[in-house]
């Protein structure tokens, strides 16, 4: 009766095994979402930990950490479309909706970050959520040969200019003062001087340098990216398998890597405290993308060293397990034979 059982359970698990096989290697399970979705937040390698901060399941888009790496801009969208932006604090992971039509965003500082919506721009304060809508300065009074002057005077005596380069013309200042809030773009080629000129002049306004809009993955393969403390540094690496993040000690020691094959790690920023760095995965190739729309967001951070003590001790224990599991299967049989 007993030998009936085990043959049946057998040809059970065999069953179950063939199955799944041919939905795999046949790519059906490619068409389930909740399947993609649960193989979207595994990572294939990791050496320190990993933490899963937005599931694949919440179709998260590509994420903008603040400077200070306390808040995290997340995109969310619907499997039908677009359907909203979303604050995390980072510390306590509360969630607020911005309630604004967003087509591109960045962070201008640590409380602050910069909306285009079409062709009108806005200032939000992400403690408050309280938003600021910029006019647009006229471009008749300013932008001819000479006309920096002009401006000059707005840009010295306001309260916050915020400088963006890159952004449809050399720089966009974002100009707060008590009573205006101004877009003023500037163009070497419209004062009729040159790019360096340009610079010379803006380097005399008090402002903050930020990347320019929609310039969200400001690392490149192999650039390192020191940590606030200055403790460790984060960088994408090429291998043969494809592109991970790994994250080195000031004096070059691995002590934290993530990887996926067929999927690029996109670097996003640091935790305020030095203690790991906010990242995305996506699938390789556009096609493929298109059947596996996902982007879920991680933190990868090295073990501190009680937790380096306790994997130790772990690792010990299942490996002395697997052992006594081992020497017990064998006694077994072996006492089987004897009788």
């Amino acid at each position: 009766m007993r030998r009936k059982w085990v043959r049946r359970l057998l040809v059970v698990a065999l069953a179950v095994l063939v199955v799944g096989a041919c939905c795999y290697w046949s790519g059906v399970w490619w068409y389930s979402p909740p399947l993609v979705q649960m193989w979207a937040n595994h990572l294939d390698r990791v050496k320190g930990k990993a933490e899963l901060i937005v599931s694949a399941q919440r179709y998260p888009g590509r994420g903008r950490v603040s400077p200070d790496g306390r808040k995290m801009l997340v995109p969310f969208r619907n499997p039908r479309g677009f359907s909203g932006w979303v604050i995390f604090d980072l510390d306590t992971g509360t969630e607020r909706v911005v309630n604004l039509e967003i087509s591109d965003t960045c962070w201008l500082d640590a409380n602050h970050f910069a909306v285009q919506d079409g062709f009108d721009y806005y200032v939000v304060d992400a403690r408050d959520l309280s938003v600021i809508k910029l006019e647009r300065f006229p471009k008749e009074e300013y932008m001819w040969p000479g006309g920096f002057r002009v401006v000059e005077p707005l840009l010295k005596e306001a309260d916050q200019v915020y400088a963006l380069r890159g952004w449809g013309s050399d720089y966009k200042f974002f100009v707060l003062t008590k009573e205006r809030h101004y877009l003023v773009p500037l163009s070497s080629y419209e004062f009729g001087i040159t790019n360096e000129e340009l610079d010379a002049l803006v380097a005399e306004i008090p402002h903050v340098d930020v990347p320019r809009l929609g310039w969200w993955r400001p690392l490149r393969t192999g650039t390192p990216v020191y940590s606030p403390d200055g403790r460790f540094y984060a960088t994408e690496e090429a291998t043969d398998k494809g592109f991970q993040l790994a994250i080195y000690s000031q004096a070059g020691r691995l002590v934290a890597l993530a990887y996926k094959a067929g999927w690029n790690p996109y670097f996003l920023g640091w935790a305020h405290d030095s203690s790991g760095v906010y990242f995305s995965i996506r699938i390789d190739g556009s096609t493929a993308a298109v059947l596996v729309p996902y982007r879920p967001l991680f933190k990868l951070s090295p073990l501190t060293e009680e937790e380096a003590r306790r994997a130790a001790i772990l690792c010990v224990v299942k490996w002395v397990g697997v052992g006594l599991a081992l020497a017990g299967v064998g006694w077994w049989m072996w006492k089987r034979r004897q009788q």
